[in-house]
């Protein structure tokens, strides 16, 4: 799954890159990641997100 992660960091990168400041925030989560740490980190991504509890309670944080 390796090359996932690789595919996700690039997009999050270059999504960065196109709106600068403005970017939207970027929640991340699924199989990929699971045994990953510091997955914002390594991803850039702003939040893992492990269920759709977490997803729920992060976007209410936006």
């Amino acid at each position: 799954m390796r090359q996932h992660i690789d595919s996700v960091t690039l997009l999050i990168d270059k999504i960065k890159q196109s709106f600068g400041t403005n970017a939207p925030a970027i929640l991340i989560g699924g199989a990929a990641f699971e045994q990953m740490n510091y997955v914002e980190m390594v991803t850039g991504a702003d939040k893992y997100c492990k269920d759709y509890q977490d997803i729920e309670k992060n976007l209410k944080r936006i």
